[in-house]
């Protein structure tokens, strides 16, 4: 086939696949936009009609509220008024207010006074059985709710409620309860009817776990927490768009399907037809003008570029140049391909300057040769075999060289390069033998270097590095590291057991000591034994602390995770301090953010270990003014958070140079600091490795005479 009946064919091929391409993406844009639209729409209708709900539930809530927070129901509610109730409880309360049911609960789940009225019928009806079931089985939920107003849809067997549940306080709004009013009205067609004529769609609410139709299941099927709504063309005319809504006590129960027109989607199907129409006209008239000028312009002087630059490619000989006659744009292909040629004869030139300076061996083998075809230098440095000798052989070099434990891991390297179907590069280290009989370890990269017309892989570029003193450091680093972890593993195991022994007579020791101040003894003998018990309780403080030094170095600490009450903790801890900040002349202060729960779960022993650490520190190094733990809290999900704490002293402070001295073991600021205060240096470490073990971390900010802030976070 001609070059003209091939360019003749491409360009016909070319045009269709354009045009394919511009039908297909406007049609695909055009409606992704069209179909957007609809679900704007969609949105907005269900957006619209949930609205409406809550206004219903709203007011139905403010009718509660103005009734359940009222001293005369307060009263009722222990007199049982019959006055009360013949005055407030009137049909007119019902018709007035829009609601149709009304309960009475007493703290102990009893009905106090029910009544049902129907607004549809206008007369007084007995409360539904399901709906007073219903009421009852979920009064607890109900009435627990911190004397708040609980409001929402109830769904009923055969029916749909909207309820409002109000804790019967005084018109103050202030308890204690006394029981719980529950107002509600039913969700019917004619409470929907009203909600379709105001949004001028049609509407529908179904309780799809009550025997669900087949296009309910198919709905549902479509519905997930990541697409809550789902929408389902009903004809070109009209669509619908169905979404689930939770009821009161959190459960999707409820189906909500909204009707509307498709108004904007068939003007954009009418835009596409005619966008499609112009867009292939304008393309077959563009592709006429472009193959023409195609053919007497370009194809003519290209193909003769074509057979030059085939002929150059075939001979390798970048030395040679294009014949340039045209001054057109061709022109400066033509220049452009000299100018290529040029740089690729410099590029050569400098590719084997560069392969035969550097200190690796490269080489490019052949696979389907198995040949060498290429090799620098470095081959005799590295291996003792000059290039010329591994040009000559008919094998790759690494699977005669290689040391016989590395032979099927050097197999597997070189079936991978062989079927490889990317160009990466792929790294092995091996042991080799030297041309000498000595054997060295060799790091060899691999890579594609050429493919056939079919994809296999031709010939691969290999990089090997002699990496022998890099190994040789390796090893002894590895063995300086071992050495390391056993020394710390036996220094561990020392204290702890250390820390053991010393505690059993130790415990004797203090036992005795209370055994002896319980005992007849003068004032000298008194202040002897009140020495010895400080004295045994801090050396069994210093025990207990190397301990959990050891612990934590070992990895053998545990945590709880348990429920414990949190305020109590922080007050029980402040309490034991105050005592010590009295004696010292000093202020302790706290504060505990509002919005911090009551309860946590989490390890209560360890966090009143590393509140006592810190609090105990500071007051330590505070002479004079005051010290302050403030309690705050980020949620992060309901009843979990971030709890942050912080305490703050007036204390000496820390100079910036020995920040970083502050959680080491066995630390202190100087020789002075021990002096003066006393103390271990373990205190602070351990506290960082706790609050670290339980997912948070602790910081410090100080000045020098000004005081000190250290803050710790921890997930509770």
């Amino acid at each position: 086939m001609s070059l003209y009946k091939k360019t003749m064919l491409m360009a016909i091929v070319s045009i269709s696949i354009t045009l394919s391409l511009i039908i297909f993406s406007s049609y695909e844009l055009l409606t992704k936009i069209a179909l957007k639209n609809e679900e704007e729409i969609a949105n907005y209708s269900k957006l619209q009609f949930e609205n409406e709900i809550s206004s219903i539930i709203n007011n139905l809530s403010i009718v509660a509220a103005d009734y359940g927070r009222w001293d005369d129901t307060y009263e009722h509610m222990i007199d049982f008024n019959e006055e009360y109730i013949k005055s407030n409880y009137i049909n007119e309360t019902f018709i007035n207010n829009e609601f149709e049911m009304l309960l009475l609960i007493d703290d102990l789940g009893n009905i106090n006074f029910e009544k049902a009225y129907s607004l549809e019928n206008n007369e007084e009806i007995p409360i539904p059985e399901d709906y007073k079931e219903k009421v009852l089985e979920y009064w607890r939920f109900l009435y627990d709710r911190g004397g708040s107003n609980t409001h929402g849809i109830m769904v009923l067997p055969n029916d749909i409620a909207i309820i409002s549940s109000q804790p019967v306080l005084t018109s103050y709004g202030v308890g204690p309860t006394r029981g719980t009013l529950i107002m509600g009205m039913y969700l019917d067609d004619n409470t929907i009817h009203k909600i379709s004529e105001k949004m001028k769609l049609s509407i529908a609410v179904t309780n799809p776990s009550v025997s669900p139709s087949l296009d309910e299941e198919e709905v549902l099927a479509n519905l997930s927490a990541d697409n809550d709504i789902y929408i389902r063309p009903l004809s070109k005319e009209t669509t619908s768009v169905y979404t689930v809504m939770e009821d009161l006590f959190g459960e999707n129960n409820l189906l909500l399907r909204v009707d509307f027109p498709r108004t904007y989607f068939i003007q954009h199907l009418q835009s596409i037809i005619v966008f499609i129409f112009l867009a292939i006209l304008t393309c077959l008239i563009i592709f006429m003008i472009f193959l023409i000028f195609l053919h007497k312009v370009v194809l003519n002087p290209l193909q003769q570029f074509t057979k030059e630059i085939v002929s150059i490619g075939n001979q390798e000989n970048f030395s040679q140049r294009l014949k340039v006659k045209c001054k057109d744009e061709l022109a400066i292909l033509g220049n452009s391909v000299n100018s290529m040629l040029s740089s690729l004869e410099t590029s050569h030139k400098k590719i084997a300057a560069i392969t035969e300076t550097i200190p690796d061996l490269v080489y490019i083998y052949d696979l389907q040769k198995n040949q060498y075809v290429y090799c620098n230098q470095q081959s005799q440095t590295i291996l003792g075999y000059t290039s010329e000798e591994l040009l000559d052989k008919s094998s790759h070099i690494l699977l005669d060289l290689a040391h016989p434990e590395y032979l099927r891991k050097v197999g597997k390297h070189q079936e991978k390069i062989e079927t490889t179907k990317d160009d990466e590069v792929l790294t092995i280290e091996i042991r080799a033998k030297h041309k000498r009989g000595h054997y060295l370890w060799l790091s060899c990269k691999d890579l594609v270097f050429q493919r056939t017309a079919d994809g296999k892989v031709e010939s691969i570029l290999g990089i090997v590095q002699d990496i022998t003193a890099k190994k040789l450091a390796e090893e002894e680093l590895l063995q300086a590291k071992l050495e390391a972890e056993a020394a710390s593993i036996a220094k561990s195991q020392f204290l702890a057991n250390m820390s053991h022994e010393l505690r059993t007579p130790m415990n004797g020791i203090i036992g005795l000591t209370e055994v002896l101040s319980l005992t007849p003894l003068n004032q000298e003998q008194k202040e002897y034994i009140e020495l010895l018990r400080f004295s045994g309780d801090r050396l069994l403080s210093v025990i207990n602390n190397v301990l959990d030094v050891s612990k934590l170095e070992s990895q053998n600490v545990s945590l709880e995770d348990i429920p414990f009450d949190f305020h109590p903790l922080i007050l029980g801890i402040i309490k034991d301090f105050s005592f010590r900040a009295t004696k010292k002349g000093l202020v302790l202060t706290h504060k505990i953010d509002d919005s911090i729960p009551s309860t946590f779960i989490g390890d209560p022993h360890r966090l009143n270990q590393v509140l006592y650490n810190l609090l105990g520190n500071a007051l330590k190094f505070t002479e004079e003014g005051a010290v302050h733990l403030e309690v705050s809290m980020d949620t992060v999900d309901e009843g979990k958070g971030i709890v942050h704490f912080s305490i703050k002293d007036t204390g000496v402070g820390i100079p910036k140079d020995k920040l970083h001295l502050l959680f080491n073991n066995f630390s202190q600021i100087d020789a002075s600091t021990t002096r003066k205060y006393g103390g271990t240096g373990l205190g602070l470490a351990i506290s960082k490795n706790l609050v670290e073990l339980m997912g948070g971390r602790i910081t410090v900010e100080s000045q020098e005479d000004k005081g000190s802030i250290f803050t710790f976070s921890i997930p509770l």
